[in-house]
């Protein structure tokens, strides 16, 4: 196994590790939507509500960043 894909592999599992154990912050979450978690997953892991999420990212301009990285 690649030493890259191990690197990137503890990456994603230390994200969810926040994720499940630290307080959802904006930057927390702007994180992992950088690392393209899905709002789902993030709702899953916090324990939130997927529109509680949602709502997050809106309320705090990640629509535009998202939007902005699917084109």
């Amino acid at each position: 196994i690649d030493k890259w894909f191990i690197d990137k592999l503890a990456i994603l599992v230390e994200m969810e590790q926040d994720l499940k154990t630290k307080p959802l912050t904006v930057e927390l979450l702007k994180e992992a939507k950088r690392m393209e978690f899905p709002d789902k997953v993030i709702a899953e892991l916090t324990g939130k509500s997927e529109k509680e999420i949602h709502d997050m990212r809106y309320e705090n301009g990640m629509d535009k960043v998202i939007a902005e990285l699917s084109s």
